[in-house]
């Protein structure tokens, strides 16, 4: 009463204060960035290792093992990864927050530097990064030299292209695919080599020395893949474009000990040098980039620096064309523009229900002051607290736009109440907002016990959850302070003169029948309850049940297809084999453009990226012919680029993974649906396995490593990187010495069998002299996670309720083979174990919230059966949401979640309001029967009127055919289903739970007062 009293004296003073802060939070909203998804910082750590000359055994064993159990004992580490190959390892570590990557990336930096020591394996650390799992792309281009020379268009990438990007504010990392650069090549053969009696390895030693002796400078080491190569310069008196025949006169020295040159037995030349990735865009050899956006980068200049920057590169380099393959920048600031258009509909419609449900412009005019009162100074905080816009907080305005008008609404209604009543303006407003204090202060701190531990959530779902609590918690605060300190003294001064106004006919017969239903709920309230009972139980078995979903993604008219082709074939015979296909793609009206990714490795999968027309259409007639390629499986994938359904099949050992993968696929196979479904099961292609003779190793004294000297040459010819020397554009220039055919008919060096080994006594002898051979099948890469082996399935379900089918019968044959095969596993990987996590992290929030609520509504209450009370009520926030996604299909997912616990809020505060009117008619002596039914009367009005507005401020982010939708809609839909059905129950149920508790309490009380007076001891 004191604070009111205050506030009607002194009305000017909160409004200029909250005015300002309304100022201040509209040049916020004006310059704070404008990002897609809540940022969830860098929550990855990726680590690369390389340890040359180790097999996949050795690497295996003696690094991947050893550095798993150094760094899974990091407590910050939640799950490791690990793609092995020969003399490589690389490591993705999750981390379980991203705000301690930077310490963490420094403890796993002393890990490795403690461990190397007491390893086997000599190993260097290639690439150590913190990074994030969801990074925003923000740009995909490809570069098509006109002249078709790749190696001047990857020139014009790293000297002009590159530049001009990186000195836009705003990206944080560029990725290039399938770029190269010229290379000096030592070509050979093994006639020529013998004929000086030279090794192919002692060519390599005789060179490396010959270009040490001629340094004219050192060159730094490069910090790529060629990091821990010897680097060397040219004598600066010889030129670099005559590096070739500089090289040609080294002098070496033959066996006979006669000096020669290097031209007498290899040729030197330019070559394009070996790729990790091959392109392909509309046909012609391409180079890609994908461009990131910084962390809190606005999406909006960073977009309008890409364009300039395009049009700028194009006019500098024609000889280049810059081909735009997708923009998603662009796309979410489409779908960030529809989402605030929905905003400001929905605050429109907010004001129109208060319009239609109070008839006066000057209640009307108070109550929608709400909005930008509240609203305004939220946005503030958010700039100050270093929040940003994007699609999740700007959903949670459109909330906070129903939100923060209810107190307003519910303080205005009861002024005009008491207008209503003939009593003076300045009592009617005292009178009313004292006999309101305690209801909005409960709906509010209810409210922010919701929200709060929803904002403190870890893990990567809840970093999304923070912009939504945070911003509703911030919402919240405001809100009350403008219900409390602005709308009663300017209620007093727009008041209008006290007029006793009679409610309409109609009113009246709603009124009637309501309380009707009412009493006939009291009478029978066990049936009621019952009722409820069943609801309650209903929704739990249907919300357990429902399938799931992490982020709904929205449809574009990017086509991402992986495709898998025999492993035997190599990449430049992958990209061929799809020619055909290729072309019948381009030929295609609805398609746009084409895009075809291969890697170097044999086993790896294509990518396809096909721009369409975006008509169903043709996304079908793509995926006929798709189907159609010859010794080809595809499978579509998400607007991420990942699979809708990956599931990881672990296991303590490969074969168990060779045994178990075809059983599952099989089962999966047997369902009705035609399910795309592709096993990246690495491939064993034939090797040549040699096993020497090791008592005559020991007679002619020779050891394993002489024999791998041998051998070089004859396997991977890509593989033999002498030196980097300094080329024309002061780059290191690679030095690569190769073995050639003996014949331009053959694939290969000289057969095996006839490999020269010098003998430590002169001479040589055959490598097939020294032992046998053996063909074997042997992987050529292996995959862990968390210490297991694992083989991922990935699917492209069409509907959730699908990947829910395909993951139970998944699990029904992995639970059949387990007792044959111990250890193996399914574990949920991709999406699919984001959504576990959210769900995880999530309960514990909950657990959290009914705390925190707890304690607050028995501070205010003072009743353990009143707080009981409206704990039972949130079942209704469940009821009313699982009704909507039963009707509507939709999964449960991160938009729906964020519904329910909005619904949740909603629930406690209709609840909160009629409790808080019949425990004050009670005080007024009357029996509790009589204040439920009064206090459902009196509250029924506000309550619907909130609803209605909440309900009005969601319908445009329902509407499918805005950009943005996919996550807008499942949010929309399960609060306008949800508060609408919640409300009918809290209007029914509620009185009826509330008089149940009453009477238990009492009948408790008397039960102690009747043991108290017969003197029975109690416990």
């Amino acid at each position: 009463m004191i604070l009111t009293e205050w506030t009607l004296r002194h009305t000017l003073l909160p409004v200029i204060v909250v005015i300002v802060l309304a100022l201040l939070g509209l040049r916020a909203g004006l310059t704070l960035p404008l990002t897609h998804l809540p940022d969830i910082g860098e929550n990855r750590i990726v680590l690369s290792l390389s340890a040359p000359d180790a097999s996949l055994t050795a690497t295996d064993h003696d690094l991947a093992k050893p550095v798993y159990r150094a760094l899974s004992s990091l407590p910050e580490v939640t799950s490791i990864r690990a793609r092995i190959t020969a003399g490589q390892l690389v490591m993705i570590l999750d981390l379980r927050n991203s705000r301690t990557a930077q310490d963490s990336l420094a403890k796993v930096e002393d890990r490795l530097q403690a461990l190397g020591p007491d390893l086997d394996l000599v190993f260097s650390v290639d690439e150590m990064r913190a990074t994030s799992s969801r990074r925003q792309a923000a740009l995909e281009l490809a570069i098509l030299p006109r002249n078709a020379d790749i190696v001047a268009a990857s020139d014009a990438m790293r000297d002009t292209i590159l530049p001009a990007l990186r000195q836009i504010d705003g990206i944080a990392e560029i990725e290039v695919q399938a770029s190269t650069r010229a290379e000096l090549v030592i070509h050979t053969t093994d006639s020529q080599l013998a004929s000086v009696g030279l090794s192919f390895a002692a060519l390599n030693r005789q060179i490396t020395q010959a270009l040490s002796q001629q340094v004219a400078k050192p060159v730094p080491v490069s910090p790529d893949k060629t990091q821990g190569t010897i680097l060397f310069s040219l004598p600066q008196t010889i030129r670099p474009q005559d590096a070739a025949q500089t090289l040609s006169n080294l002098s070496l020295t033959a066996a006979a000990g006669q000096p020669i040159p290097l031209a007498a037995v290899a040729g030197v030349s330019y070559a394009t040098g070996p790729r990790d990735w091959l392109a392909r865009h509309n046909g012609a050899p391409a180079l890609l980039a994908q461009v990131h956006a910084a962390t809190g980068a606005d999406l909006v200049t960073l977009s309008r620096d890409l364009d300039r920057v395009l049009t700028d590169l194009r006019q500098r380099r024609p000889d280049l064309m810059l081909d735009v393959i997708a923009r998603p920048a662009k796309q979410a600031i489409r779908s960030l523009g529809a989402t605030l258009q929905a905003l400001l509909e929905g605050c429109l419609l907010v004001i129109a229900v208060i319009a239609l449900a109070l008839k006066s412009w000057r209640a009307t005019a108070l109550a929608a002051l709400a909005i930008p009162l509240s609203v305004l100074p939220t946005l503030y905080v958010m700039q100050v607290a270093g929040l940003s816009l994007n699609i999740v907080s700007l959903l949670a305005l459109t909330l906070a736009s129903g939100i923060v008008v209810d107190d307003a609404i519910v303080e205005i209604e009861n002024i005009h109440t008491h207008l209503r009543r003939g009593v003076a303006p300045r009592k009617a407003v005292a009178r009313a907002v004292s006999e309101m204090a305690r209801p909005v202060i409960a709906t509010s701190l209810a409210l922010l016990a919701v929200f709060l531990p929803v904002a403190t959530m870890w893990g990567e779902a809840g970093l999304y959850f923070q912009a939504f609590g945070y911003t509703l918690c911030i919402a919240t605060v405001f809100s009350l302070l403008v219900s409390r300190l602005v709308i009663p003294g300017l209620a007093l001064r727009f008041a209008g003169s006290p007029v006793a106004r009679p409610s309409t006919p109609v009113a009246r017969r709603i009124a009637r029948r309501y309380r009707a239903l009412l009493v006939r709920a009291l009478r029978l309230r066990w049936l009621c309850l019952a009722g409820a009972g069943l609801v309650a139980l209903l929704s739990v078995v249907s919300a357990l049940n429902h399938p799931g979903a992490f982020i709904p993604l929205e449809r574009d008219d990017l086509l991402r297809v992986d495709m898998a082709l025999p492993p035997s074939m190599a990449p430049v015979a992958r990209v061929a084999h799809l020619a055909a296909l290729e072309r019948d793609l381009l030929a295609d009206d609805g398609v746009r453009g084409l895009t075809v990714i291969a890697s170097d490795q044999p086993d790896d999968t294509l990518r396809l990226l096909i721009r369409t027309d975006g008509s169903a259409r043709t996304e079908a007639r793509l995926g006929d012919a798709l189907r159609q390629t010859a010794d080809a499986r595809a499978i579509p994938l998400t607007s991420t680029g990942r699979a809708a359904l990956v599931l990881d099949l672990a296991a303590p050992d490969r074969r168990s993974l060779e045994i178990a993968a075809p059983a599952i696929l099989a089962a999966i196979a047997r369902l009705p649906e035609d399910i795309p479904i592709l096993s990246s099961m690495p491939a064993r292609p034939a090797q040549v396995r040699f096993l020497p003779d090791q008592g005559l190793l020991r007679q002619l004294d020779l050891s394993a490593a002489d024999l791998v000297l041998a051998l070089q040459g004859h396997t991977n010819p890509d593989d033999h990187l002498i030196a980097m020397i300094e080329g024309d554009d002061q780059q290191p220039l690679p030095l690569r010495s190769r073995l050639a055919p003996p014949s331009p008919d053959s694939n290969a060096p000289d057969d095996l069998t006839f490999a020269t080994v010098a003998l430590p006594g002169g001479g040589t002898m055959p490598l097939a002299a020294l032992g046998r051979f053996e063909l074997e099948f042997a992987h050529l890469r292996l995959e862990r996670r968390d210490g297991l082996y694992v083989l991922p399935l990935l699917a492209a379900p069409p509907s959730a309720a699908i990947a829910r089918r395909i993951s139970e019968v998944a699990e029904a044959e992995v639970a059949r083979l387990a007792s044959d095969l111990p250890g193996l596993a399914l574990l949920p990987a991709g999406d699919t174990a984001s959504r576990l996590e959210m769900m995880s992290d999530l309960s514990r929030a909950l657990g959290s919230m009914l705390l925190l609520l707890v304690a607050v509504l028995y501070a205010l209450f003072r009743s353990v059966a009143q707080v009981a009370v409206i704990l039972a009520s949130l079942v209704f926030a469940l009821s009313g949401g699982m009704l909507v996604l039963s009707v509507t299909g939709l999964p449960v997912s991160l938009p729906v979640l964020i519904g329910l616990i909005l619904l949740l809020g909603i629930v406690a505060k209709n609840a909160i309001l009629l409790i808080d009117r019949a425990q004050t008619l009670v005080a007024r002596r009357a029996t509790m029967a009589q204040a439920v039914i009064a206090a459902a009367s009196d509250r029924a009005r506000p309550i619907i009127m909130t609803s209605v507005a909440m309900i009005a401020g969601m319908l445009p982010a329902a509407l499918p055919w805005l950009d943005g939708s996919a996550f807008r809609q499942p949010l929309a839909l399960t609060v306008i289903g949800g508060v609408a059905v919640s409300t009918v129950l809290s209007l029914v149920v509620t009185p009826v739970l509330c008089l149940m508790a009453h009477s238990a309490a009492c009948h408790i009380v008397r039960l102690s007062t009747r043991l108290n007076d017969t003197g029975v001891p109690q416990n």
